[in-house]
């Protein structure tokens, strides 16, 4: 194998540059383990520099199977880099790994799994190549996995919007959505057209929470206080200040609780209500269990 052959071979083995590569073959000459060792030393010193760079594009993949539904959020800095093929790939990639494998539940465990295509190779270092080869920060922001269990149903929802270059499966928000529902009735026409609404929903209307109840005790308290501070100044009685403060803390909680918002296709209606009027019609009850949405850049 000559130098060029050997340039030619690092390229394709880590996805280094073309300096890169022949550099490595001018320190290592033909010692393929060497050189390759070099190149993804290289190129994690290079990720590792480009951490603080703002990642605001990239790709949010959406899968679902019989057993379980997906959602990955590839970010990088640029849109011409998030919609190159070898990138969307990428993503396309981890999205069906996840799938395959039911311990690969978020994007810590996702990190560490090695790639089916290279062996010995994790994500994560997968994703160091991506950088030195895109010479720009490249992250797994977020990524989720929902089961199909007894009593639940699972699906999911991504949207491109009108913006070109992503394929079927792609887009620039993703949801997943758990509902609680009897076995009997899940596959019920009602059941699965609620469960798309309410994924369209989630995406338009982007809660945090399903409920009051999952909302952590330190972030209410917090709003609260923000809140008091917003009033600490207005020339009213301080039974009035509370009067405001109680009404800007509903008018939050309606837009943070999934359950409290007004459903999107009919805002006379809230989600909760929905759910309700959706139980009553199949003589069962429906609940959200829980859901994750990934947007880009947020």
């Amino acid at each position: 194998m000559n130098n060029i052959e050997m340039v030619k071979l690092l390229r394709q083995e880590t996805g280094a540059s073309f300096l890169d590569c022949k550099k490595a073959v001018t320190l290592h000459g033909r010692n393929v383990e060497k050189a390759t060792a070099f190149l993804r030393e290289k190129g994690l010193n290079k990720a590792t520099e480009k951490l603080e760079r703002k990642t605001e594009e990239g790709v949010v993949v959406v899968k679902t199977a019989a057993s379980a539904a997906v959602a990955v959020e590839l970010a990088c800095e640029t849109d011409f880099v998030a919609r190159n093929e070898t990138f969307k790939a990428f993503a396309q990639q981890l999205a069906n790994m996840m799938l395959a494998d039911a311990t690969l539940v978020d994007a810590d465990a996702l990190l560490l799994a090695a790639l089916p295509i290279a062996p010995g190779k994790s994500v994560k270092e997968g994703i160091h190549e991506l950088v030195s080869k895109f010479g720009e920060n490249i992250m797994l922001r977020q990524a989720a996995r929902f089961a199909v269990q007894e009593g639940r149903l699972v699906t999911g929802y991504v949207h491109a919007g009108a913006i070109a270059g992503y394929d079927a499966a792609e887009g620039r928000v993703g949801v997943l959505l758990e509902l609680v529902v009897d076995t009997a009735v899940s596959q019920d026409e009602i059941i699965q057209q609620l469960a798309h609404n309410l994924t369209l929903h989630i995406a338009s209307a982007a809660p945090q929470y399903v409920s009051r109840a999952e909302l952590p005790m330190a972030t209410l308290q917090k709003m609260e206080q923000d809140l008091w501070d917003e009033v600490a100044e207005v020339n009213k009685p301080d039974a009035v200040k509370a009067k405001m403060v109680e009404g800007r803390l509903a008018k939050w909680l309606q837009a943070a609780c999934l359950l409290r918002q007004p459903y999107l296709l009919d805002e006379s209606h809230t989600v909760a209500a929905l759910l309700e009027q959706a139980g009553n019609a199949l003589k069962t009850n429906v609940t959200v269990s829980r859901f994750a949405r990934f947007e880009l850049g947020v």
